[in-house]
């Protein structure tokens, strides 16, 4: 993936979605590698815990799997609506998945 070293936007569904880099990513009072953020329509990635390109990737595509969970109602799906826990082992396991297939079949993604 050629993500950019500067903040950029993406579209996803109906919306543009900015992604910015920023060095707090506090969520629920613990740090993490990044956000989505619904109401802001943004995805933050952390500065500081997303060093090199391998954990770049893996955070930006997971995500913004969690803005697809919410702009096209996955949540809705299978009646996991509300529960974060079952949203997040979804977004962890579909990214796992994603990256390996887009890192094993680099002809495809240039």
């Amino acid at each position: 993936m050629n993500i950019p070293a500067k903040d950029f936007k993406i579209k996803i569904g109906q919306y543009i979605i900015d992604v910015v880099y920023r060095n707090n990513t506090k969520l629920e009072g613990k740090e993490n590698y990044g956000s989505f953020e619904l109401k802001d329509l943004r995805i933050i990635i952390s500065k500081k815990w997303n060093k090199n390109k391998q954990q770049l990737e893996n955070t930006f595509l997971h995500e913004s799997l969690h803005a697809i969970w919410e702009i096209f109602g996955v949540k809705d799906v299978g009646g996991t609506a509300g529960d974060a826990e079952a949203e997040e082992i979804f977004v962890e396991r579909l990214t796992a998945g994603l990256q390996s297939f887009i890192v094993d079949n680099p002809k495809l993604f240039k």
